[in-house]
């Protein structure tokens, strides 16, 4: 082997060493903060619509129903439902 391979070798050796220590792996901590806002959805199906009459004095009043189904998605918890009608009940 002449003078001339040697120091190629030496030179190639020491970039192969400089490359693997250069290459070494890498890390890192990161914090990560995210939000996820509410969701709160009351879904209705059906149209009821009752029609109260007037009871027969002595007489238990004639009961009323309609037919209707609904369902909640949350994610929240410990959320109520309330829920209101924008006129005075009727006194009899």
């Amino acid at each position: 082997m002449t003078i001339t391979n040697v120091r190629r070798s030496a030179v190639l050796l020491a970039l192969v060493a400089f490359g693997a220590v250069s290459a070494s792996a890498q890390t890192a901590t990161q914090t990560v903060t995210f939000q996820v806002n509410a969701i709160n959805q009351i879904a209705f199906v059906g149209s009821p619509s009752l029609t109260i009459t007037t009871a027969v004095a002595g007489a238990a009043p004639t009961s009323v129903t309609a037919a209707g189904t609904w369902a909640v998605t949350t994610n929240q918890t410990g959320a109520k439902i309330t829920a209101s009608i924008p006129l005075d009940m009727a006194r009899a």
